[in-house]
């Protein structure tokens, strides 16, 4: 079993170098995520400070953020928007490998959001980040969270627990943004089904989407905005990630 596993993973070895080399801690993280048994919570040292996983999704997550280049972060990128913040992965990313940027980090959920706090202090990247304890929507109001589901899963409009929204535009102002990463768990549609006015000042777009709408009928709204779709991987079942850059 566990050669077979070793075999299956023999395509992950150009992101087994990235984790060696971002972390001494590697072979625990590379373990946990390729399947053998490793016990939970664990933390790992990265050279500005430690990042703790408590559940296998943060070991995922934290692994397709890193070492897969999903987001494909540059290192010239001034302003980044992280909607969908969950507990900092992807806004500890932007910070370490774009140096000079700022980043506006949303996450809704109370518990998330604490931890997205931390880690971007414990970093040293408190005067560089903006935080909003909200969710995105396409106009300011509440709406509603459930909390029992793992955090990487949670969406809005259900459960008990009360949360504001905010819009891009609110968020954002003026200000013209680099890299606006969206995974808002099928929010998306609606925060784009009424375009912000910030996408006219839009770089580029990575977007998670989800099968509770449809990419298709999105395409359009960012192509009159001038941005064009350069990529798109479908992960099965309506999910995937897109991408687009302005031009």
């Amino acid at each position: 079993m566990r050669l077979l596993k070793l075999l299956t993973n023999l395509n992950r070895i150009p992101e087994i170098r990235l984790c060696r080399a971002a972390t001494p801690q590697w072979k625990k993280l590379t373990a946990c995520y390729i399947g053998f048994p490793v016990k939970l919570p664990f933390e790992i040292q990265l050279k500005t400070g430690s990042f703790r996983f408590v559940t296998l999704a943060d070991v995922r997550t934290f692994w397709v953020v890193f070492f897969s280049d999903t987001y494909h972060v540059r290192d010239t990128d001034r302003v980044i928007v992280d909607a969908g913040a969950n507990i900092g992965t992807f806004t500890l990313y932007a910070l370490l490998n774009a140096p000079k940027s700022k980043v506006i980090a949303i996450e809704p959920a109370p518990d998330s959001c604490a931890r997205l706090r931390k880690v971007v202090g414990d970093h040293g990247f408190a005067s560089r980040c903006t935080i909003h304890q909200a969710a995105l929507g396409n106009q300011d109001g509440a709406t509603t969270m459930d909390l029992g589901q793992e955090s990487q899963f949670r969406s809005t409009g259900r459960g008990t627990v009360s949360v504001p929204v905010v819009t891009l535009d609110s968020v954002v102002r003026d200000s013209g943004v680099d890299l606006l990463k969206m995974d808002i768990e099928g929010s998306e549609y609606g925060v784009l089904a009424s375009p912000p006015r910030c996408l006219e000042h839009l770089q580029r777009l990575a977007m998670e989407y989800h099968p509770n709408g449809s990419l298709q009928e999105v395409i359009p709204t960012l192509e009159r905005a001038g941005l064009k779709c350069i990529s798109r991987r479908d992960d099965g079942y309506g999910y995937g990630i897109a991408r687009f850059e302005r031009g």
